[in-house]
């Protein structure tokens, strides 16, 4: 399927609230932890005998936690396949507004004042030690400071795609389109981060460049103290990439 067409077979569009069960519904049918770099992590969170009744119910409900708040409080954008009208896609998105100039002055290393607290909080274990492995990472890469002048940006929190609607680009489509809604809603930038070489890769079809390598991963440590990871996947690839709008328009074609 080439760049151009892929309209013909999908739709994109905005969630809606009405949206949320069948937005639920996909991605507990289309996102296995799994299949992600949390299988890496320490054999006390992933441990087959401590993934009881009880746990899966927790990561259930932290599942749809994260997909209700998202959805009701950011920017979720849907694509539908038009031949069976299911969603294919579901890329969560949410807007930072920037550090005033005080802020700045008061605290030069602030990097957004609504980073985490428009978040859902995970209360699985295993959920919650990935989830502030992100929030940290993110701050760290200090992305108002990377761009100066920076008022918002948009971040692709979580971007789940249906399994055989893989491989067909559809999450480059995705990112591209969200060059227009950054534009109307004066969002700056546009970042994520991703964790493989595949989303990477979707990314720089994108135009996105890595402004910030994730470095000494297995030595990230939960609240605990303890090592969140004991390993990486071999397709791992973990960065910070970014573009600003201007860019992506001009790179895109979009004006």
């Amino acid at each position: 399927m080439s760049r151009g067409d892929w309209t013909e077979e999908y739709e994109m569009r905005e969630a809606q609230t009405d949206d949320i069960p069948a937005i639920l519904t996909f991605v507990k049918n289309n996102f296995d932890w799994r299949e992600t770099m949390l299988r890496f992590a320490r054999q006390s969170l992933v441990d087959p005998t401590r993934m009881d009744k009880a746990r899966f119910q927790q990561m259930d409900l932290d599942l749809t936690n994260f997909v209700e708040v998202m959805v009701r409080c950011h920017s979720c954008q849907l694509f539908i396949h038009k031949a069976s009208s299911e969603i294919v896609l579901f890329n969560a998105r949410i807007i930072h507004q920037g550090p005033t100039l005080q802020e700045f002055l008061e605290d030069d290393s602030c990097t957004s004042t609504k980073l985490t607290t428009d978040l859902p909080q995970p209360r699985d274990p295993l959920f919650k030690a990935y989830f502030q492995f992100t929030r940290d990472t993110i701050r760290n890469a200090k992305i108002f400071q990377s761009f100066p002048r920076l008022d918002r940006a948009i971040e692709f929190v979580a971007v789940v795609v249906h399994l055989q609607h893989r491989r067909k680009g559809l999450a480059f489509y995705s990112i591209r389109e969200s060059i227009r809604y950054s534009q109307k809603n004066n969002c700056g930038v546009m970042f994520g981060l991703f964790t493989t070489k595949y989303a990477k890769r979707s990314a720089e079809n994108a135009s996105l460049v890595e402004i910030h390598q994730v470095e000494n991963i297995l030595d990230y440590k939960d609240e605990t103290g303890e090592k969140v990871f004991e390993n990486l996947p071999a397709d791992s690839d973990i960065n910070i990439m970014a573009i600003t709008v201007d860019h992506a328009c001009d790179k895109h074609n979009i004006y």
